[in-house]
């Protein structure tokens, strides 16, 4: 019975090491390593079971401390560092700049307009520019003509109602200002007031 355990066992080992065991079979073999009576021929693998089943033991409790010396960034290289920051920043401004003047710079609003004259489709912007600024100034201030009559269409809307306020003041007025109560009475009567 023991040699059928031991060929077994022997049988565990060589798939343990080609890495083609259950977990039910390597509890099988720690159990076994674990046991005091194995033959000769399997006591070189009781250490390695022994070590599988306890573990790595590290000892974690001195950790040892890595410092890394301080250097000293001299004076000289500091102020080199500062003048390199600042061309690079200067740089970068011009070239930011330079994009942004060459946009503005070609920027035309009349680019790509055009005039019909009798019929002739003209495009030389040099020729039709001056005419294009002419028309240009007369939308402008048709454009303002137009927001006055809005504003002013705005003010003719609501003259009625400040008209008519400022009617109820005077009236109001002029009826507290008579000095006879029963005229004051027949007044508010025919104006059909009832106060």
């Amino acid at each position: 019975m023991k040699t059928e355990e031991y060929k077994s066992i022997e049988d565990l080992l060589d798939r343990f090491f080609e890495g083609q065991t259950s977990n039910e079979e390597e509890r099988v073999l720690y159990e076994f390593f674990a046991r005091p009576d194995i033959p000769a021929h399997l006591e070189r693998y009781r250490e390695v079971f022994g070590y599988f089943e306890s573990g790595i033991a590290l000892d974690f409790s001195e950790t040892p401390e890595l410092r890394l010396p301080a250097k000293e960034i001299s004076y000289k290289r500091k102020i080199g560092w500062a003048i390199a920051v600042c061309v690079a920043a200067s740089l970068l401004l011009f070239l930011v700049n330079t994009v942004f003047m060459n946009q503005n710079a070609s920027f035309n609003p009349y680019e790509g307009s055009y005039i019909v004259r009798n019929g002739v489709v003209m495009t030389d912007i040099k020729k039709i520019q001056p005419e294009l600024e002419v028309i240009s100034r007369a939308a402008e201030a048709m454009e303002k003509n137009a927001d006055q009559l809005l504003r002013n269409a705005d003010e003719i809307a609501y003259l009625p109602e400040r008209m008519n306020k400022r009617f109820e003041k005077k009236r109001e007025t002029l009826l507290r200002n008579i000095p006879d109560t029963q005229v004051r009475k027949e007044v508010y009567k025919i104006l059909e007031l009832d106060k």
